[in-house]
């Protein structure tokens, strides 16, 4: 991974620079269509979802 520089205008009219990974570049072959599209759960969504799957019960709270 290598990671390159771009620049950009912000809101004030300045011009800044950015750096971003390479990994996430990618040539789609169609609209909305690429191969790093995928679906990232984070541990804490996953513990909510399942407390508010169990409903009002003492282990959703638990």
């Amino acid at each position: 991974m290598i990671s390159m520089d771009t620049s950009y205008v912000d809101a004030d009219g300045e011009t800044q620079q950015a750096r971003y990974i390479k990994k996430y570049i990618s040539q789609p072959f169609a609209l909305f269509d690429a191969e790093n599209n995928f679906i990232v759960f984070r541990y804490a969504d996953v513990l909510l979802m399942l407390a508010e799957a169990l409903g009002e019960s003492p282990e959703a709270y638990a």
